[in-house]
């Protein structure tokens, strides 16, 4: 084939004669498996041109080889077809933690990413959901990485699967020292690259010549240490935000054991987890043996390593976020105690909540009608307004050929006025008693009113005489209602 260089013929187990060869119980043409540059790789019993991959063992063994190359009825490398291994099954219950924990970190970040306060200027709510955030993605990528990491196993040939679970490894490590600071600037390093050379363990000797010096090359030596910086970074920062809260302690033990008192117990244990994501990683650049790049790797410093770390960090995180309360909730608690310190120091007693509703202050939802209520008792309580409301029925009574005994009448009216206004004609209806009504409220609200009442009104057929005697039984009766106990108001109208 095009592309192919020339290389000496392989051994063929032996079969028939010497252009015969019998691989998995089937034979099969040397001089053809030659022509098109196979190989059998006794080691995972594959056939292999490095164009083509093809299964060499029962039951996948093809039954026929064409002159043209084509094998019949083949079963192509690249497919899961064994066993799930250890490898797989550790993955599988170490995914499962991972997705348990998704559910308090979203309840989490419900929890403290609500606001109970107004957003204030250069403030925003996302500085305190950002580690919510990162352990969300510390748990999406192990999920991705360990179920992909299914196939690793069940893969004879390694390919993609083992690349897909490295590669969501190392973000889930970058997700782990972000979740306590930020560490993006390990993924430049170690993200973009060629992940082929990766793939090339499908023999011992591949395995060492081609898999080994790219998992263990400069790029990836230099990350881990890009960690440790962003990891003594977290301690800094730390350090330099609790010297402002703690106390000024002579000697550095003293020192030391002022600033862990200080420091939230969760820091205590995350900064020391984050510590052991850093060193694995090292581990692993160094070590083949020892690394998730390798196939056949130690599980036990794989999983134990590299991700019991990432899945502790975010268990405390969880822990911590239920047992601490909300930002703003805990703000506004810490104000109402001041608030309750600052009273008890000027003396000031506040009234609990049922006083209010004692003496009538809060409103049983229609303010205005609540409003109108008080102010009319308050009027009808009052024993000036009263006196006069006596007085007026007095000389109502004292006058009554003016034919204007209305209680009223001690308005000032122009001559004019009262001498060319007639008595309107209306019927013995609601609406009389409504007017009469609303002009005796304004008499007893707004007593020094300077503009003229409307004239008195009477009913159609009626003599002046006779108005003027029912007026006056209305004005006796008014002094009576005035110092009788307050009506109970419902509108404007009953006043």
């Amino acid at each position: 084939m095009a592309g192919i260089l020339p290389r000496d013929p392989p051994s063929w187990p032996l079969g028939d004669n010497a252009t015969d060869t019998v691989i998995g119980g089937v034979h099969f043409n040397v001089t053809t498996l030659n022509h098109w540059n196979y190989t059998l790789y006794e080691g995972n019993w594959t056939l292999s041109n490095w164009t083509d991959c093809y299964l060499a063992d029962q039951p996948y063994t093809p039954p026929l080889l064409l002159t043209n190359g084509t094998f019949v009825n083949s079963t192509w490398c690249y497919l899961a077809t064994e066993p799930p291994g250890a490898r797989a099954h550790i993955g599988i219950g170490v995914g499962v933690a991972f997705g348990l924990c998704l559910i308090p970190v979203l309840l989490n970040l419900t929890r403290h990413g609500k606001l109970y306060l107004p957003a204030e200027k250069r403030f925003y709510a996302i500085g305190r959901r950002w580690q919510w955030y990162w352990a969300i993605i510390i748990c999406i990528t192990a999920l991705i990485g360990l179920f992909t990491g299914i196939d690793v196993d069940r893969y004879r040939v390694v390919e993609l699967p083992l690349v897909l679970n490295v590669f969501f490894w190392f973000l889930m490590n970058m997700g782990s020292l972000a979740l306590v600071w930020e560490a993006k600037q390990d993924f430049f390093v170690v993200i973009p690259r060629n992940w082929g050379a990766v793939e090339l363990q499908r023999s011992p000797e591949q395995t060492i010549t081609k898999a080994k010096p790219a998992a263990t090359d400069s790029r990836f030596k230099i990350a881990p240490f890009l960690l440790f910086i962003s990891w003594l970074t977290i301690l800094v920062s730390l350090w330099h935000s609790v010297r402002h809260y703690e106390a000024r302690n002579r000697g550095v033990l003293n020192r030391i054991i002022g600033f862990l008192r200080y420091v939230p117990f969760r820091f205590l244990l995350m900064i020391p987890l984050a510590l052991v994501v850093v060193a694995y990683q090292a581990l692993a650049a160094w070590e083949f043996d020892y690394s998730p790049l390798k196939k056949d790797t130690n599980l036990v410093a794989m999983y134990v390593g590299g991700y019991v770390p990432a899945l502790l960090l975010v268990i405390i995180l969880c822990v911590s976020g239920y047992l601490r309360p909300n930002e703003d909730k805990e703000l506004i608690r810490q104000r109402r105690e001041r608030g309750a310190e600052i009273d008890r120091d000027l003396g000031i007693t506040k009234k609990p909540a049922w006083w209010k509703r004692i003496r009538g202050e809060v409103g049983t939802g229609d303010v205005v009608r609540d409003q109108l209520y008080r102010n009319v008792r308050e009027v009808a309580g009052n024993r000036r307004v009263q006196e006069m409301a006596e007085q007026r029925a007095t000389n109502a009574e004292a006058a009554p050929a003016t034919g204007n005994t209305f209680e009223m009448s001690s308005l000032h009216r122009s001559p004019s006025v009262a001498s060319s206004t007639a008595p309107p004609a209306y019927s013995s209806s609601g609406k009389v008693r409504s007017d009469r009504t609303i002009q005796a409220a304004a008499g007893l609200l707004f007593p020094n009113a300077g503009n003229p009442p409307p004239p008195p009104v009477g009913n159609r057929g009626r003599n002046t005489e006779n108005r003027g005697t029912m007026d006056r039984s209305v004005s006796a009766n008014s002094g009576v209602s005035i110092s009788g106990p307050p009506q109970q108001i419902r509108s404007m109208l009953d006043v």
